[in-house]
């Protein structure tokens, strides 16, 4: 959370091009300790910002060296006709994303796919919000399908058109099952082919273009013609079943790792299935340095009983430059047969604080152990 000497504040630009703070009145009345939006309304004064060069912005004030003081800023809306006591949109807005179909994983691999049942998928769900508060309740229904995405036809129908209803100012979870396990079987060709599919929400919310004028005589209604309320009642999350296993979703929030010399850490997984290990693919973030170029141990582990045989790899890489945020880098090794449980991570040889991109949308946590010790423990 940002401290208390870090603020945001929101500026207009005046007739004589003047930035003037207009909110917060002072950096002391944010709170700054919270996860949770606030509405903020601010009227436009026509005697000194009715004019054609007018501007608004935002400015933070915090560390800029990592994911740190970090404030989030969404739905900016500028109206005419409202006194600000209370903001009317006529607009049902999806809020969350999907979570993963898979339990624990948002990748699997083709081959280890084939080992598991049902139980290796789970529900998802969203949460849908209407941002309409005079109206008592909106009716409204949404589906849910799973979409092979090479082709763009439909491998699963979870929910079809379902109606509900949402109160004013309420929000409204929409579930779905689980995806037919035999279904997505049946949509791999084999495993060298990736099966990338999606799992997508549609809401029919009755949601139109954004409303301009309504005559009050013949009651006609002109509306913005560039602005749809309809973009935010759709969503869509991507996942892949072909030869790797993953636990995030692709996007690093923070960056974990030990800033320890002979410091280790290590993913857990467990395959059904023996199968062959060729690569790593990690994203290593820089957080205040650069880090590319930094050797490491690349280390696959049977066990954390610190035997020499639990070793089943080892071997010294140069973390790569990607180049780009949330970009993987390839991390060849000798292929290695592997069954069972495994661990893999990586030994660093300095101090120095080496970031491992961390997904904070994704719960894995429990799967990672570390070692600065002598003795390893679960994260």
């Amino acid at each position: 959370f940002p401290d208390d000497v870090d603020f945001i504040e929101v500026q207009f630009r005046d007739v004589d091009s003047l930035w003037n703070t207009i909110w917060p009145p002072s950096p002391a009345d944010l709170d700054t300790a919270t996860s949770t939006f606030h509405l903020v309304s601010l009227q436009v004064d026509p005697a000194e910002y009715f004019h054609e060069n007018f501007q608004f912005r935002f400015r933070s004030f915090g560390r800029r060296a990592g994911p740190y003081d970090t404030w989030h800023i969404d739905y900016i809306y500028l109206d005419k006709d409202q006194d600000g006591s209370s903001i009317e949109i006529a607009d049902r807005a999806i809020t969350t994303g999907p979570q993963s179909v898979f339990s624990g994983y948002t990748a699997i691999p083709a081959r280890q796919f084939k080992t598991y049942d049902q139980s290796i998928l789970q529900p998802t769900d969203i949460e849908l919000y209407n941002y309409q508060t005079s109206l008592l309740v909106q009716a409204f229904e949404y589906s849910a399908f799973v979409t092979d995405l090479s082709n763009n036809t439909v491998i699963d129908t979870l929910v079809d058109k379902a109606a509900r209803t949402i109160l004013g100012g309420g929000t409204e979870t929409l579930d779905a099952p689980a995806p037919d396990f035999q279904l997505l079987q049946d949509a791999i060709v084999n495993d060298t082919i990736p099966l990338n599919f999606s799992l997508d929400f549609i809401v029919n919310t009755g949601d139109t273009l954004l409303i301009n004028t309504i005559d009050p005589i013949a009651g006609d209604t002109t509306y913005h013609d560039d602005i749809s309320l309809r973009v935010n009642d759709t969503v869509r999350r991507e996942f892949t079943i072909h030869d790797y296993y993953a636990y995030d979703d692709g996007s690093a929030e923070f960056g974990a790792g030990i800033n320890q010399k002979s410091g280790q850490l290590v993913y857990q997984y467990v395959l059904t299935d023996p199968d062959t290990l060729v690569a790593l693919d990690m994203y290593f973030t820089s957080i205040g340095r650069l880090v590319a170029g930094t050797p490491i141990e690349l280390i696959v582990l049977s066990d954390l009983d610190d035997n020499a045989s639990s070793v089943l790899y080892s071997g010294v890489k140069t973390i790569q430059n990607t180049g780009a945020i949330n970009r993987f880098g390839t991390y060849n090794i000798e292929p290695l047969v592997v069954r069972d449980t495994i661990y893999i991570g990586f030994i660093q040889n300095n101090d120095n604080f080496i970031p491992l991109g961390f997904d904070k949308n994704t719960d894995s946590g429990s799967r990672i152990h570390f070692n600065v010790t002598g003795v390893w423990e679960q994260n």
